[in-house]
């Protein structure tokens, strides 16, 4: 009997063992090891993964690069939203756009991939210091490969942000409209896209400093969730309410080219930070001056 309640508690300790080296820590969430069993590329630039988890029902599923000092999270379902567990499983998306500038074919990426529970952050936000620590502290990092498929929409993608027509970025959301159904590409624009609204800020502001046009360069775009801020020019903010509110929606229409699924309220503020307008709604162009 001794012996039998013996190999009992050897056996529940096995186990019990072997549920707390599935996971660990930080705050009130837990942190789940995932064993990615599947991996195949996408002709928009995502790896789509599949794979189990010790993870409960409705655990968030997060994947970031090792060294990426902004933290994104690049898994997400096919809508755009959290990929989850359910039943052990899961399956996300991921965004190779969020996780390195590598464009190359055959290029290996180390990235953080894990489920979490009790996790209240936006989808966008970065991923906490103290998550991330407390996961590489008891687990590995796994790779992806960037395929053929990848690495010619990475570098299209390169490429488009290379060539905007500075011009193009005070254009309407019409021409870039007309440019996607244009085959003549030497008369149209055509806009990257990115998921990120960070990224989405990031890049606008890249484009708007190297455009030659004072009032880009004087014009700034920042992203804090769930709402772009953009500081305008002096002399758009004094200027009439026609040209200021002209200007407020060609911007608007501009970062909404600029992401692949158009989201937030935007503010735009003075030089002084007032807010002088704001769009109306989400994924809308027509801007109510203050």
């Amino acid at each position: 009997m001794k012996k039998a309640i013996a190999i009992g508690a050897t056996i529940l300790a096995g186990l019990t063992l072997a549920a707390c080296g599935n996971k660990t820590s930080a705050g009130n969430s837990d942190i789940y090891k995932v064993n990615v069993t599947k991996v195949s590329s996408r002709s928009d630039g995502d790896w789509s993964i599949s794979g189990n988890t010790k993870a409960p029902d409705n655990s968030k599923v997060i994947v970031t690069e090792r060294n990426n000092e902004f933290r994104d999270n690049a898994a997400e379902n096919d809508d755009i939203e959290w990929a989850k567990v359910t039943n052990g499983k899961f399956k996300a998306n991921v965004d190779a756009i969020k996780l390195t500038d590598k464009t190359k074919a055959g290029s290996n990426i180390k990235v953080y991939a894990f489920a979490i529970t009790n996790y209240k952050r936006d989808i966008d936000d970065d991923v906490p210091v103290k998550v991330i620590n407390a996961f590489k502290s008891k687990f590995e990092p796994i790779t992806l490969t960037i395929s053929s498929k990848q690495s010619k929409y990475l570098k299209d993608v390169d490429e488009d942000s290379k060539s905007i027509d500075p011009d193009a970025l005070l254009s309407s959301a019409e021409s870039k409209d007309s440019s996607n159904s244009s085959s003549d590409s030497s008369t149209t624009t055509e806009y990257p896209h990115y998921k990120s609204n960070k990224n989405v800020a990031s890049a606008i502001n890249d484009d708007f400093s190297n455009s030659g046009v004072d009032q880009l360069e004087n014009t700034h775009v920042q992203y804090k969730d769930p709402i772009f801020y953009v500081s305008i020019p002096d002399d758009v903010a004094t200027g009439t309410s026609g040209e200021q509110k002209e200007f407020c929606e060609k911007i608007a229409r501009t970062i909404h080219s600029y992401q692949k699924r158009p989201t937030g309220v935007i503010y735009f503020e003075d030089q002084q930070g007032n807010v002088v307008a704001t769009t109306k709604a989400l994924n809308n162009n027509e801007v109510k001056l203050k």
